[in-house]
């Protein structure tokens, strides 16, 4: 199946953001997941590559940084959509 939208997932690795990127790549969208890390692991990552059997584009970064280069981040990835699960 060729992934034809990309969408933005801040908050990707964690509980629900993990949930939300599954779903989102089995309806045939590639999720760029971009999260700090803080409030999850690198488990969680691997976990959801297992799953789908693939690698997801990830990039760690805090929201402080993505505030500041969000427009810019979307544009340079292509995205269409942002979802955002992020912690403040």
């Amino acid at each position: 199946m060729t992934k034809t939208k990309n969408i933005l997932v801040t908050g990707g690795a964690g509980y629900i953001g993990a949930h939300t990127v599954v779903e989102l790549f089995k309806s045939g969208y590639l999720p760029i997941i971009v999260d700090n890390m803080c409030n999850t692991s690198e488990r969680n990552l691997s976990g959801i590559n297992k799953i789908l059997n693939t690698e997801l584009p990830f990039h760690k970064c805090g929201l402080y940084r993505f505030k500041t280069n969000g427009a810019y981040f979307c544009a340079l990835q292509g995205c269409s959509c942002l979802y955002s699960f992020c912690s403040i």
